[in-house]
């Protein structure tokens, strides 16, 4: 995976970073600009990425998101969508939209070694896994 750095100014004369970075490249300033360096890529929990994949920086990535092999990743990708291509495109969600609200209110990530090992036979069925996280989460909210 490779996340992009800041953005170039594209609206200038020179799309180089020495007209406006706070570096001694050149013995003087040619422009005051406030540019932002601030790259602030967030990748969420149970993401799947591919091999040799690459994200645009300030890009977002959802929960249980999966980004196939080789995608350029330009835009927000939501919780649990499938993505892939170049531009990457959504190929389709991986569950329906209760199924994928239900999955994040479970916040499984969060719990400790223990609870997952105990849960770990549900993982493999999500609707069963769903029918029992509101008794997980009960039994591990003072864990968490």
């Amino acid at each position: 995976m490779i996340i992009g750095g800041p953005p170039h100014t594209l609206d200038w004369v020179s799309t180089s970073p020495v007209f406006n970075e706070n570096k001694d490249h050149l013995p003087q300033k040619f422009a005051y600009h406030k540019f932002s360096l601030d790259t602030s890529t967030k990748v969420g929990n149970d993401v799947w990425i591919g091999n040799n994949v690459l994200i645009k920086a300030n890009v977002t990535i959802g929960d249980g998101a999966v980004l196939g092999m080789g995608s350029v990743v330009t835009k927000n990708v939501g919780p649990y969508e499938i993505w892939g291509g170049n531009p990457a495109r959504m190929i389709r969600k991986r569950f329906d939209d209760d199924v994928i609200e239900k999955l994040l209110d479970t916040k499984w990530w969060e719990w400790d070694d223990k609870t997952i090992k105990e849960s770990g036979h549900l993982f493999n069925d999500v609707k069963a896994f769903i029918e029992k996280k509101g008794l997980i989460n009960e039994n591990n909210s003072n864990k968490l």
